[in-house]
């Protein structure tokens, strides 16, 4: 996974010539971008944006056939596109490196989900911020001394953390399968050889292959090997070894993560690192423990067929997944879904009496839902309705309602509220550290002499979706 450069995919066929070369897609959508917001183009501002959507959805176009699609559809029937010769010249050449950059090209790779270099990206950020705090070391002694001790730390810290089971929650999301105890273990079928069979959760009936020792599922998620629901299901349900995912280690484990990150000055002794639900977790499986999951021999893994082969030959179907997140306004349907969730909430109590956490927290419901509903005004009720899920150990647990963050904030004195600086909101709540953001306003208005001043603009972010709508150019060129 490389950036649109020409010189870097000729040095790496050179090197690796039966290497895969793909293209991130961020860094290919931005040299389009900049190529659109060119002035010596002479593309219209009004077509830009039309432009850009249509070479994105060639992008992201699922199939070969749509692929091709939008591209003579672009190349033909557009207005936008047929009006500029030299677009359509640059259409073409890009239309001939297609398997580098388009991703239906790699649905039969395992590139789990990543089409971009972000983790690249994510280790010079690391590298700059954390290590050298954005600041030139002074000769190449103190150079060495920063890679070789502060750098030590900070991994120090990352090997603890898993040690100490303290991962942070957008990481749990993914690779830890909270969401897995919404499939049920008899939704999972056990195979031969480590393959299961999953059901569909929007198609009953449906079934997908799943291999957690690989990373596979047939699900349009799991078929180039990212982390899905599925897998997730197996690896939770079934306690098996998942390649992507952090299962709960043994205390033993979790000691030698230790002893890596500290060496003799680690903790000796095992029961340091022991969960207080140890014993209920041998129960539910089977005396082996969730915690003691080993990952699989590689005497044992066939790595000359793990069935990226059969996908590329088409072996399994593409079941697509439709959304289920439309609510139907009408009230003779809502008050039945109602009453479809009562019944499935008092069969789960009746088939797991002694489930004492399932008892709690329906009582917490109840006892709060009368609270609510005891207001005059349906306000707090239906706020209350709308927040159901949200929390999961104290933070937000969806990508859609902000930045995800482990844990509850810690609050800051009353009395240094007044020692912020300008443009941050009252309150307890800390500043956020880092870089403060540039100033976006202009023509703000003195209410002292009403006169009007014009503030500098901060710099452009570097945001490609937000300066494209906007109709500008992106911070970073390339």
């Amino acid at each position: 996974m490389i950036d649109d450069s020409s010189s870097e995919r000729t040095a790496i066929n050179k090197a690796w010539p039966s290497a895969v070369v793909l293209l991130c897609t961020f860094h290919f959508l931005q040299r389009r971008w900049t190529w659109l917001q060119d002035g010596q183009n002479k593309v219209d501002k009004n077509d830009r944006l039309i432009l850009i959507e249509k070479l994105k959805n060639m992008v992201y176009a699922n199939s070969e056939s749509a692929l091709e699609s939008h591209y003579h559809k672009l190349l033909q029937t557009c207005p936008q596109a047929t009006r500029y010769p030299h677009f359509l010249q640059h259409l073409q050449s890009v239309w001939e490196k297609r398997r580098t950059w388009a991703h239906c090209y790699r649905s039969t790779l395992p590139v789990r989900g990543n089409h971009t270099n972000n983790y690249a990206e994510a280790g010079i950020r690391i590298l700059k911020e954390l290590i050298f705090s954005r600041v030139k070391a002074y000769n190449l002694i103190q150079m060495f001394s920063f890679v070789t001790e502060i750098m030590e730390i900070f991994y120090q810290k990352k090997l603890l953390s898993l040690a100490n089971n303290r991962i942070q929650t957008y990481i749990a999301l993914r690779f830890q399968g909270i969401n897995a105890q919404r499939l049920d273990k008899d939704d999972i079928q056990a195979g031969d050889n480590g393959w299961y069979k999953v059901q569909s959760q929007t198609t009953r009936g449906d079934y997908y292959s799943v291999n957690t020792h690989i990373g596979f599922c047939t699900c349009p998620k799991g078929r180039d090997g990212s982390p899905c629901l599925h897998q997730a299901a197996v690896v939770v349900q079934y306690g098996e070894y998942g390649l992507n995912f952090i299962t709960s280690m043994s205390p033993p484990a979790r000691q030698k993560l230790a002893r890596i990150a500290l060496g003799d000055g680690a903790i000796k002794d095992p029961g340091f690192y022991s969960s207080i639900h140890q014993e209920s977790l041998e129960h539910k499986y089977g005396g082996k423990g969730k915690d003691q999951i080993k990952p699989p021999s590689l005497d044992t893994v066939d790595f000359s067929s793990t069935h990226w082969d059969l996908i590329r030959a088409g072996a399994y179907e593409d079941n697509e997944e439709p959304a289920t997140d439309i609510i139907s306004p009408n009230l003779e349907e809502t008050c039945k879904m109602i009453d479809s969730v009562a019944e499935d909430l008092k069969r789960r109590l009746r088939e797991h009496p002694l489930d004492e956490q399932l008892f709690s927290g329906t009582n917490k419901f109840i006892d709060r839902y009368n609270r609510y509903s005891s207001y005059k005004s349906n306000a707090m009720l239906a706020s209350a309705l709308h927040k159901f899920g949200w929390v999961f150990g104290g933070s937000v647990t969806s990508q859609k309602f902000g930045k995800l963050r482990h844990g509850k904030r810690i609050t800051i004195q009353a009395t240094a509220a007044g020692r912020r600086r300008k443009g941050v909101k009252k309150g307890k709540a800390p500043v956020v550290s880092g870089r403060p953001a540039g100033s976006q306003s202009v023509n703000i208005a003195d209410k002292h002499s009403m006169q009007v001043r014009n503030e500098p603009k901060g710099k452009r972010l570097h945001n490609l979706s937000s300066n494209i709508a906007k109709g500008q150019q992106n911070a970073g060129k390339w």
